[in-house]
């Protein structure tokens, strides 16, 4: 066959793909039933093929084993303070005070990664690169995936090699004196001489933009810079990727005129190790560096170079040394965008040859994975990426000549990073001038994962040179098969992706320290009550609006709002000028701070809506929520309990979430005082309280749940919507309670966002969390 190698790295990531979703059992029953139906269906000459796919499948599987089950022996210390000794292999300033370090440890040769929060008192950051240095502090995980189809920090970290973290203070480093390793060490000099240099010459923003080309470093810039390049679809710019390498090789190569040189080839190798080593040996600048290398070699050996052979050898070498590589999105995306170069180009090509087909071709290609990674959209992609990778094949080849400038005395530095300055302004008023202007990127749900396997089977099947062979000779019953032989290894093999979240119509939303409750209902509307919120990041941005669309949810037909406070409305006020939201509810007591909400939210007037105890609100057939606390009052009251905010979660919305006669009570913050106002006010009529679920009020605080409230509600489940934080939630009180009573209890904080499932036949309901608890 041709192209083996094609086929050995396929079925070798194949079987890493399935290995790390499936159970043992399953997938030996998978691969027994995939062999024995291509041994019946396939002709002699094709089982050879089958043989050798089968082996690197199971080979595949077998290597993520080994690598899995290789315990890293920093794990035996988690949640214990321990010390380490080791070698700084990178540092990064994250922000004034915060800094982050890969150490390689020196008796058990493992990757910490540590972040240090404070001022070290270290003029040159960079030069502890390559230094030894002695860390005390408490070992931990790194947080798993919190919500469904979210992002997973602890497997990103695997994917590096990193599998626990410390977070401590400068007091808790030591540096060393000793043995340095010196690569290690220079790079790290290089690379930061280079920022301090550039960043006091160019514009703040401009150099940020120069250091992410160069060297894939965006600390410098702005998290709204960043996001416009998002947005706009040029982000790629800024991380160091094929797309740089290979304009550095093409320049170095015009530059040295090296043709079949061995001895100027092995000097442009050596400079592209350096340069890769300076991006920090990102996946696809690996990637990159690896498929040249081919070249050079097949130049040397004037043997043909194939490009797709090329990124299929990389694939594979980079998957067995790292098979948890796959699930890294720089390796993604870098291999998607070459098999695209390689089978979909040329297939455009033939329609109609041109210079702008290659980007169209990974424009348009790359823009359902995109869609679902990323949750967006952007025409701005069309029209600012043409000029924008024009102004790059300029900028990075002359950034790239500055780093040995900036140690040549004398005014050609200072010239030459002018001139950078002037074209990333350039590069920088492109994405402005189409982000400004609105309304050529919007948020998109994530597509099923199985349609984007399907998307892409089609997309190389029908580009492909057997297809076209298969078109000519009019071999439709070849396509047919083929085609359904596509269609059934992609639903097989998405099958174990899937988890049951959405199907569930309630989910506690874990957003940290704050309340948040998503209800789908059957007609397919979508409801909050609460939003979270904390002072330090934006919860909305950053975990709401991923969760919502890689959810499949457009918008939020009606949020509710229990109370003011941060960690309850923060999140809401967020969606709300990001994303959108249809209906705003409140208790009517906020009907005095409409101009400040209506300011804060950007919705209109009728957007708003005011609710009292007594009234329900029909959200869907068999589902509905009533408000059980506080009562109307009179408008000079509300005016008074507004200007007096230590009542506001005592006036928290009390809500009860009806669904298929199951129900939940949603209590806001409502504390003692609160509860005994709420008891007294059903006193005769318990069963207007009594729920089967009970969101624990003020995140379980020991000034909230009383026994008595406890007894009425009588619960058989409890939910703890709480995150790390500084106050003792949930105190052992409030859980002892919990546990008194019988109820089966539910943590946000320890098993990350928590689904129900409903059945219409009034049985008991189905739970299940992201995580399980530690």
């Amino acid at each position: 066959m041709r192209r083996p190698i094609c086929l050995m790295a396929a079925s070798f990531g194949a079987g890493i793909f399935f290995g790390f979703y499936m159970e043992l059992s399953k997938f030996a029953a998978l691969v027994f039933v995939y062999a024995l139906i291509m041994f019946l269906t396939l002709k002699h000459d094709k089982k050879n093929m089958l043989c050798l796919s089968l082996v690197f499948f199971l080979s595949g599987a077998f290597c993520l084993f080994i690598h899995v089950n290789k315990k890293d022996p920093m794990l035996s210390f988690v949640d214990n303070y321990t010390t380490i000794e080791g070698t700084v292999l990178d540092v990064q300033k994250r922000d004034a005070d915060r800094y982050r370090l890969v150490v390689k440890t020196s008796g058990e040769k493992s990757k910490v990664l540590v972040n240090i929060y404070g001022d070290t008192g270290i003029e040159n950051h960079w030069d502890i690169a390559g230094r030894n240095v002695q860390i005390s502090g408490k070992a931990e995980l790194p947080s798993e995936r919190r919500n469904p189809k979210t992002f997973d920090y602890q497997l990103f970290l695997q994917t590096k090699g990193i599998h626990v973290l410390m977070n401590i203070t400068p007091h808790d480093m030591t540096v060393i004196d000793g043995n340095v390793k010196i690569l290690t060490n220079v790079l790290s000099n290089i690379r930061y001489n280079y920022i301090h240099k550039i960043i006091k010459i160019m514009n703040e923003k401009n150099a940020g933009i120069l250091t992410g080309m160069i060297f894939g470093d965006k600390n410098l810039l702005d998290d709204d810079i960043y996001e416009m390049f998002q947005k706009n679809g040029t982000a790629h710019i800024l991380a160091v990727s094929g797309l740089h390498v290979g304009v550095v090789y093409i320049f170095l190569n015009r530059l040295l005129k090296s043709r079949r040189n061995i001895f100027l080839n092995i000097v442009l190798l050596l400079f592209l190790f350096l340069y890769v080593a300076l991006s920090s040996f990102a996946p696809s600048a690996l990637r990159a560096g690896g498929m040249i290398t081919l070249h050079i070699i097949s130049k040397i050996l004037c043997r043909r170079y194939d490009m797709l052979c090329a990124g299929a050898a990389m694939a594979f070498i980079m998957m067995l040394f790292n098979p948890l590589i796959i699930f890294d999105m720089g390796f993604q995306l870098s291999f998607l965008a070459i098999f695209i170069l390689a089978i979909v180009l040329p297939a455009m090509l033939r329609i109609y040859n041109s210079d702008i087909m290659a980007i169209l071709a990974l424009q348009i290609s790359l823009a359902p994975v995109t869609a679902y990674l990323f949750n967006y959209f952007s025409f701005a992609a069309f029209l600012i990426n043409t000029p924008v990778i024009f102004i790059a094949g300029i900028i990075i080849p002359i950034g790239i000549i500055l780093i040995p400038l900036s140690y040549i005395p004398g005014p050609l530095f200072y010239i030459c990073a002018g001139l950078m300055d002037s074209l990333c302004g350039i590069m920088y008023k492109l994405n402005e001038i189409t982000y400004v202007k609105g309304g050529l990127f919007f948020n998109v749900v994530s597509p099923p994962i199985w349609a984007l396997f399907i998307f892409y089977g089609f997309l190389f099947l029908g580009c492909s040179e057997a297809v076209w062979i298969f078109l000519k000779r009019k071999e439709i019953k070849k396509i047919i098969f083929t085609a359904t032989a596509v269609i059934v290894i992609v639903f097989a093999g998405t099958a174990p992706v899937h988890d049951d979240f959405h199907k569930a119509q309630l989910i506690f939303v874990d957003v940290g320290q704050g309340d948040c409750l998503h209800i789908r209902t059957p007609g397919g509307r979508n409801i909050l009550i609460d939003g979270g919120g904390s002072q330090n990041f934006d919860v909305g941005k950053r975990i709401l609006i991923p969760y919502l669309l890689k959810n499949g949810v457009k918008k939020i037909d009606m949020a509710f709002v229990s109370h003011m406070h941060l960690d309850h409305y923060a999140g809401i006020v967020s969606l709300a000028n990001n994303f959108s939201i249809d209906k705003l509810v409140f208790y009517e007591a906020n009907q005095v701070i409409e101009g400040e909400i209506l300011s804060e939210t950007g919705l209109r007037k009728e957007q708003i809506m005011y609710l009292t105890k007594g009234q329900k609100i029909m959200i869907d057939k068999d589902v509905w929520i009533e408000v059980l606390y506080p009562e109307k009052k009179q408008a000079s009251e509300y005016m008074a309990l507004k200007a007096d905010g230590s009542n506001e979660n005592d006036i928290s919305l009390i809500l009860k979430v009806h669904y298929y006669g199951l129900s939940a009570l949603m209590t806001g913050d409502l504390t003692f005082k609160g509860e005994e106002r709420l008891l007294d006010k059903y006193k005769g009529n318990d069963e207007r309280l009594k729920s089967d679920f009970l969101k624990i009020g003020h995140h379980g605080s020991k000034y909230s749940t009383s026994d008595e409230f406890l007894s009425v509600v009588s619960p058989d489940f409890t939910v703890f919507q709480v995150g790390r934080n500084g106050f003792g939630h949930p105190t052992r009180e409030v859980l002892e309670k919990c546990e008194y009573i019988n109820a089966e209890i539910f943590r946000n904080d320890k098993h990350g966002a928590i689904g129900v499932f409903i059945n219409k036949k009034k049985e008991k309901p189905v739970i299940k969390t992201i995580i399980l608890e530690k």
